[in-house]
Order: structure tokens, then sequence, then C-alpha cells
């Protein structure tokens, strides 16, 4: 089951954002994919507007990124001494003890770094946002081209880009900082 659950993490990884932006703006449509399932079932009588919203691109997002957090985590448990639970196990510990005061903690440098990830991601999203939200959510990213492509706003481009990527830095600097301190305590 790990094999099969590595290659479904990873195989999506293989086809371009992109892609996957358009193929989620077809499952989204009011006559696409989803709309057709559920008005099949009968769970709705009249397509629901799914495209060009908020929880459209919290899908589209998630299945770009849940990649890039689910496998640090999954480095960092996989390097764990199995012999730490079972050793909490012998001494009484419940499995929700187990988890929450071993598992977890080792778990943190994973969670950190899966975080720095992602959000070094998801702060530079472009495409998905364009292609799924269009004009009605603006994130620095499409500010960003909108000064340079449209605005011919050069200063405005560069003073964002800037600002961008000081946060970006900053976030994967402190990151780096509080998994080696976490990695360092446990």
């Amino acid at each position: 089951w790990l094999s099969v659950f590595l290659v479904a993490m990873v195989l999506p990884m293989s086809v371009g954002v992109v892609v996957k932006a358009f193929a989620w703006s077809i499952i989204f449509r009011t006559r696409g994919v989803l709309n057709d399932i559920l008005m099949g079932l009968g769970i709705t009588d009249a397509p629901i507007r799914m495209l060009f919203t908020e929880t459209a691109l919290i899908i589209g997002a998630a299945n770009v990124f849940l990649p890039f957090m689910v496998l640090p985590i999954y480095a960092v448990l996989r390097q764990m001494d199995h012999r730490l639970p079972e050793a909490a196990a012998s001494l009484g510990a419940s499995p929700v003890f187990r988890f929450f005061n071993v598992t977890l903690p080792l778990s943190l440098p994973g969670v950190v770094a899966g975080c720095a990830f992602v959000f070094s991601l998801a702060v530079s999203m472009y495409v998905i946002p364009s292609l799924i939200v269009g004009e009605r959510q603006q994130t620095l990213s499409m500010l960003i081209a909108r000064s340079f492509l449209y605005l011919r706003n050069e200063a405005l481009g560069a003073t964002i880009s800037s600002i961008l990527l000081f946060i970006a830095v900053a976030v994967v600097l402190g990151s780096s900082w509080l998994a080696n301190r976490l990695g360092a305590r446990s």
C-alpha cells in the first residue's frame, strides 16, 4: 500500500500546472463533468456555479500543492525510529497519546518544510487563479503581471515583486531555522 500511496502522490506531479488548471476548469464548468454527475444522481436540479469561485481555487490549488506538503512529512516519518511508538505502547500509552506525544513532535520538521514548500509555491501562484478564478480575485502574482503587461507600470510591478520575494525568502529562511531547531530537539 505504501508504494501505491507514493505513486498516487508523485504521479500527478508529472502533469503540468497549466494542464491541471484547464482540467479543473473543465470539471467545474456549468455544463462540466461535476455538474453532470450531480444532476444525473438527482442531487441538484440545475447546474451549480462552481467555476470562478474561491472554492474552485482552493480545490485546484490543493490538487497542485498537496504532494509538496505530504512528501516532506513522509520523508521525516520514514526516517523516524519506529521502535519509539512501540515503546510508548508497551508502557501503556494509547494510540492517541502516542500520536500527539511521539509521532507528531518527531514529524514537525517535515511539517515545517512542507509548509515552506507550499507557501513558496502558493505565493507565486499565477496560472491556477488566472484560469480557475479569472479576474474576480487578484493575487499578488496576477497584480505583478498586470503591472508589467497591461498597465506598463514597471515601477509598481518591480516594487510588488521585491516585496513578494522578500516575504518568500523570509518565510523559507524562518522555516529552515525552525525545522533545524525542531530537528535538533527531537
